[in-house]
């Protein structure tokens, strides 16, 4: 047994040990870099040998003894694939990390948009959490599973790099479902949200490996002023968690045979399902009720009392409430906030300008001002803009980083080749179904204020 084959059988080893150790981590990482240097060695000798054999051969032929030998150029790659999977279950936490960055550096299928939001959701996470996202954009990011995965759509037909993924990965009991390339996931693309559904480009947006986020709030500690010698009081913080749980979410499309043959559909589908995901969020996102959907930033806010600012007149708004909102937001939350308003309430608000050169609203002139009163306002047309029988929540202002959106780990698309019908036999049409969760709550209400009318 060579020294390859020892490296090879102490790895699968130390693999299987139930009980690893720091000593054993260390030994993989020793092992690692000698394998390493025995491939270049052996790629080495063999370029040498290579060498060798030219000149002897040149040597052998007459013809060419007054010739000089041809330079020859070797190329030895000493450097690992980053597409090869095969080495990610030996490959430590750090030499993941790194590959999937520097693919994601690399990636010239993925927008810049894209690649800044995968960069942040790696370089957010930490422990295994960080390692199995690292896995993640590994295993999808190449160009073989990009197309075994068009093949897939188009097809059914399983490439192995999907049979693969699928079993390193997938958490859905369906078989046959399989995770959508990195550059091409909603999870990555949308962190960008559009203009009508904003909220998800200025929330706090992270993932999580797990069906449930937990995080940690308190109060903060109170300071007192005192006298000589008084006996200071206590101002230990008290500590709340709260939880963000994922809810599973789906689009489902069927297309007959000869929709497929003549027509290019499903080349579409990863666009047209994030364009599904992306409406029914918007909703979810601004009025979600938290039951089977997140919680929208809405629903949270206007159910606290001392969150929601009464209009001046009842049943209508006038520029008096709009300044009623900005004052009643606490200071702490005044520099980071944003607004957030349907397109009849923005438009509106533009109209409490008739003399023009107001200090009221900044950039009048444009299709819709990029601030009021200094602060960004967004359109999303997801919230309540009608002034009807009272109760209409119409103007949200708050630090939207404080309404977090956790998404679970991939989207992933299960393809059904036989549709059937009522009577169990085939209708010559065949379906893709999209699945994927994710969970959304606001964390901290006093960081918000909502217009009623």
């Amino acid at each position: 047994m060579d020294r390859m084959e020892e490296i090879r059988a102490r790895l699968d080893e130390l693999e299987h040990s139930t009980e690893a150790t720091a000593e054993d981590r260390a030994e993989v990482e020793a092992l690692i870099e000698e394998s390493r240097a025995l491939r270049f060695c052996a790629a080495y000798d063999e370029w040498r040998a290579g060498q060798v054999a030219q000149i002897r051969a040149a040597a052998a032929n007459p013809a060419r003894l007054e010739q000089a030998v041809p330079q020859v150029n070797v190329n030895v790659k000493t450097e690992q694939d980053l597409y090869d999977t095969s080495t990610i279950r030996h490959e430590s936490r750090r030499d993941l990390v790194a590959r999937a960055e520097t693919i994601m550096e690399q990636s010239r299928q993925s927008s810049d948009e894209a690649r800044a939001a995968a960069q942040r959701i790696l370089a957010t996470a930490e422990g295994d959490d960080q390692e199995a996202k690292a896995v993640h954009f590994v295993r999808t990011a190449g160009p073989e599973y990009a197309e075994e995965f068009r093949e897939y759509l188009r097809t059914g037909n399983v490439g192995p790099r999907l049979v693969e993924t699928r079993t390193a990965l997938s958490t859905t009991a369906a078989n046959g479902g399989y995770l959508i390339p990195f550059e091409l996931d909603p999870t990555v693309i949308l962190a960008n949200a559009g203009v009508t559904n904003p909220i998800r480009g200025i929330a706090n947006v992270a993932t999580m490996s797990t069906n449930i986020w937990h995080g940690v709030s308190s109060a903060g500690v109170t300071a007192e002023w005192i006298g000589e010698a008084a006996e200071v009081a206590d101002a230990s913080p008290t500590f709340t968690q709260p939880t963000i749980t994922a809810y599973k979410a789906d689009a489902h499309v069927i297309a007959s045979m000869e929709v497929t043959q003549d027509s290019s559909v499903a080349s579409e589908l990863t666009r047209l399902f994030a364009d599904a995901r992306d409406r029914l969020e918007a909703a979810a996102h601004a009025t979600g009720s938290g039951s089977g959907q997140p919680y929208g930033i809405v629903t949270r806010v206007a159910a606290v009392t001392a969150s929601r600012v009464a209009a001046t007149t009842n049943n209508s708004y006038g520029a008096v409430d709009v300044y009623k909102v900005a004052n009643a937001l606490p200071p702490r939350y005044r520099p980071g906030s944003s607004w957030v308003a349907e397109l009849t309430t923005i438009n509106s608000t533009r109209q409490f300008d008739t003399s023009g050169g107001s200090s009221f609203w900044a950039n009048l002139g444009m299709g819709q001002p990029e601030q009021l009163l200094g602060r960004p306002i967004y359109e999303c047309s997801s919230i309540d803009g009608a002034l009807a029988t009272g109760d209409d929540d119409i103007l949200l202002l708050g630090d939207f980083g404080q309404y977090y959106i956790r998404d679970r780990m991939g989207m992933e698309i299960l393809f059904d080749p036989i549709v059937l019908g009522g009577n169990r036999r085939p209708t010559g049409q065949v379906s893709w179904t999209a699945f994927w969760r994710t969970g959304a709550d606001c964390v901290n209400t006093d960081a918000f204020r909502v217009l009623r009318v």
